[in-house]
């Protein structure tokens, strides 16, 4: 035990790189002179893995290749051949998705596995307190605004969300999703090593933040986690009765009252989340749903093309932008082709350590209500798992070896 917290309190147990990578959406909104860190930080981290001595190139499967290869070379087409005017903004978003998504080969080598999870475990400590202290706020009537990191410069002119108030726990976070969403790879990592308490305190953790989505997510990865992982019948039907307690307990604490009622109010036919989406693929002609719109984002698409009925879609209230969830978002940028394409991609990883699934059950849910796509978040999430894979694809062939040499 003594030497287990020497390991874990030693700084040999953290790097820069695997912080970087855990902290990255707590950064997402600062700045580092005038870029910011959610793209200064995958900029970083392939500086640091060519500064190595031997560069590594990682050897994902090859349909996952093939899904990078067709992204990027698909935004190069539409760029330089279908767009009539290249709007600057879409060169700045071109050099971002190739950086990010080319950074998933060379990083993936260069991160350790256990100081990632260490990294993970502490940075979840600091953000459930965090979350502890915005509810002490909300119990005393304050108000609440996302916990800012000293001496880190942001957007300071009123329009940067780290300002914005709330009345629900955020941590260090924007909104609760976000909140919720980071919670999604310590609770899986708890659970595939069997850490319950650690666990168990996420999930009130995810709870707490009562964002449905998280909510929606917490109960798919639990229910996915004992019907695919092998354990006692004991130890199943514990679960079973703590998700029947903490559904009770959801239900009739006055601490989530909040949740309850966000959840009552949703109107899923109004919801900017859920409709936009399917409204605008709906409205897309054949030929576009082939290989994807020709325009550099959906806004472009819905306000100078005449396919789709804006009218019928939400937008934002002070600008003309669309929020599309990531899944609909796909199919119209990138054609039924590309969304093929992604499903084959993640199922070849799924095909190389099949205890992912209680990643990807959450995961496939956000697709339907968050709007990240091939971005710092793709970047991030992959090259977590592409680091799972290694460190237990490295751990059996070093098991193999053992049982052999015993033989």
């Amino acid at each position: 035990m003594t030497a287990d917290l020497e390991k874990y309190f030693s700084l040999r147990s953290y790097g820069v790189a695997e912080t970087l990578l855990v902290t990255g959406d707590i950064l997402a909104p600062y700045y580092l002179g005038p870029i910011r860190l959610d793209v200064f930080i995958p900029l970083f981290l392939l500086f640091l893995a060519f500064k190595r001595t031997k560069l590594s190139f990682y050897k994902a499967t090859p349909e996952f290749k093939i899904l990078i290869l067709y992204v990027i070379l698909h935004q190069f087409f539409l760029c330089f051949v279908l767009l009539p005017d290249i709007p600057q903004y879409h060169i700045n978003s071109l050099f971002v998705l190739v950086m990010e998504m080319s950074a998933i080969f060379f990083v993936v080598p260069y991160l350790n596995f256990e100081k990632l999870v260490n990294i993970f475990n502490i940075t979840t400590v600091v953000v459930i307190l965090g979350e502890l202290y915005h509810l002490f706020i909300m119990v005393s009537g304050g108000e609440i605004t996302p916990i800012r990191i000293p001496f880190l410069p942001f957007n300071d002119d009123g329009t940067s969300r780290l300002t914005e108030e709330s009345y629900r726990p955020v941590s260090f976070f924007l909104e609760p999703s976000n909140l919720a969403q980071f919670y999604i790879f310590p609770l899986f990592f708890s659970l595939y090593y069997k850490k319950y308490k650690f666990a168990l305190l996420i999930a009130i953790a995810i709870a707490l933040t009562t964002s449905t989505n998280g909510l929606a997510f917490l109960v798919a990865m639990i229910g996915t986690f004992v019907l695919t992982i092998k354990m006692s019948l004991k130890a199943k039907v514990l679960i079973v009765v703590l998700m029947v307690l903490g559904g009770i307990a959801f239900m009739s604490l006055s601490v989530f009252n909040i949740g309850r009622e966000k959840i009552e109010k949703t109107d899923v036919e109004q919801n900017v989340r859920t409709i936009n989406g399917p409204l605008l693929v709906m409205g897309m002609p054949t030929k576009h749903l082939i290989l994807g719109f020709p325009a550099a984002n959906q806004d472009d698409y819905i306000l100078k093309m005449n396919y789709v009925n804006k009218n019928e879609l939400f937008s934002h209230e002070e600008m003309d932008h669309y929020f599309v969830s990531s899944i609909w978002l796909t199919i119209a940028k990138y054609g039924f082709i590309g969304l093929f394409l992604f499903f084959l991609g993640y199922f070849s990883l799924y095909k190389k350590n099949k205890s992912l699934i209680i990643l990807f059950v959450p995961l496939f849910i956000l697709k339907f209500t968050g709007g990240a796509m091939f971005n710092s978040a793709t970047f991030t999430w992959t090259t977590f798992m592409f680091v799972f894979i290694e460190h237990e694809r490295l751990k059996q062939i070093s098991r193999s070896s053992i049982d052999k040499c015993r033989q």
